[in-house]
């Protein structure tokens, strides 16, 4: 752990500077992601995440801004990682009801193993979404909106399918694992989720 130290007057300059400030910039990244999923976004402050680093309290703010830049470095490799699981779940060749039935498993998949790190994606609350963040987001939708196209979807209805789409497969996922779901458990999050695709898949099939 670094020794605590204050904060120097103006920012770096040179290549020193530069290499330090990304180290300490990756070092309070990597420290918020393990208390986030040690802990939960919700029970993580900006002063423990500092400590915790072994930097002095405001560090944070001379790097990311805010504690809200650091959240949404912190969430952004989440974001990078659920894009390739989805990429690599999907199987081009098989029907469109088999490969948004993939990209669901890779979905529940993800968020199980994930846990908090997923969670912190839709809890940490923004007016407007960063550019980086809304990259990752287009990018996400891009993967859905190829499946759709392939069913014959016309290209100015896929967005909204697909963020249809995304929605009802999430908020099943989120639900069940925030408890949210009331009497219908996690174990029901699959086979729901499931009964929700092939449905989707069923209407997008048979619209002229």
């Amino acid at each position: 752990m670094n020794s605590v130290y204050e904060i120097s007057q103006g920012p770096g300059r040179g290549p020193k500077d530069r290499e330090r400030r990304e180290h300490d910039r990756d070092l309070l990244i990597g420290t918020a992601r393990s208390l986030i999923q040690e802990k939960g976004l919700r029970h993580v402050s900006g002063r423990e995440i500092t400590q915790r680093a072994g930097f002095s309290p405001g560090f944070t703010n001379r790097l990311f801004g805010s504690l809200d830049g650091l959240i949404v470095a912190a969430n952004l490799p989440t974001l990078a990682a659920l894009k390739e699981d989805l990429a690599r779940a999907d199987r081009p060749q098989a029907s469109v009801a088999e490969r948004l039935l993939a990209l669901t498993d890779a979905y529940i998949a993800f968020a199980e193993r994930e846990g908090q790190l997923w969670c912190a994606l839709f809890e940490h609350q923004v007016e407007a979404a960063p550019e980086g963040v809304a990259q990752e987001m287009t990018a996400l939708f891009a993967l859905l909106e190829r499946v759709l196209a392939d069913a014959g979807v016309p290209a100015d209805a896929a967005p909204l399918i697909a963020r249809a789409f995304w929605s009802g497969v999430h908020g099943i996922v989120y639900l069940g694992r925030t408890g949210g779901l009331g009497p219908i458990g996690p174990d029901s999050v699959r086979d729901m989720a499931h009964l929700l695709v092939r449905t989707l898949a069923r209407g997008l099939l048979s619209s002229p």
